[in-house]
């Protein structure tokens, strides 16, 4: 079981370094696409847009249920999902947002990004509900 804990946390490291260096390499582009989809109404090619990202994030989620053993939600595919859209979310704040209040509050490099990204993922997706539920409570 640990050795498959390992090997999650290393695919986990692997997908989201490529996330952070897709988001460092092609900044200007990844800013126009976000603005384009916020606020024109070209509804064709936004859908297809929208398709090809939420394909992109579903096979980033295929890689996560490689490791069904690991997934403690009850719903693997949908906390894989989860677990991918927030970490583009805080990867994307932290990478794309000029004046992010990450950068007041939670200042740190790429490493220490990907670091903290993975554990967090590693975290949501290895933690069983009912164990948080029981240590809240107790």
């Amino acid at each position: 079981m640990q050795s498959i804990g390992k090997r999650l946390r290393e695919g986990l490291q692997g997908l989201v370094r490529a996330m952070v260096v897709q988001f460092r390499t092609h900044p200007r582009l990844l800013r126009a696409l976000e603005h384009f989809l916020q606020h024109h109404s070209h509804a064709e090619f936004k859908e297809h847009a929208l398709g090809l990202i939420a394909g992109n994030y579903e096979r980033i989620a295929g890689v996560l249920l490689l490791f069904p053993d690991r997934i403690m939600r009850a719903d693997p595919r949908q906390a894989a999902l989860f677990a991918v859209l927030s970490a583009v979310t805080v990867i994307q704040a932290q990478t794309l947002e000029n004046d992010s209040v990450w950068e007041k509050v939670a200042p740190m490099d790429d490493k220490e990004l990907e670091r903290e990204v993975t554990d967090l993922i590693v975290a949501y997706l290895t933690r069983s509900p009912a164990a948080q539920r029981t240590k809240t409570t107790a």
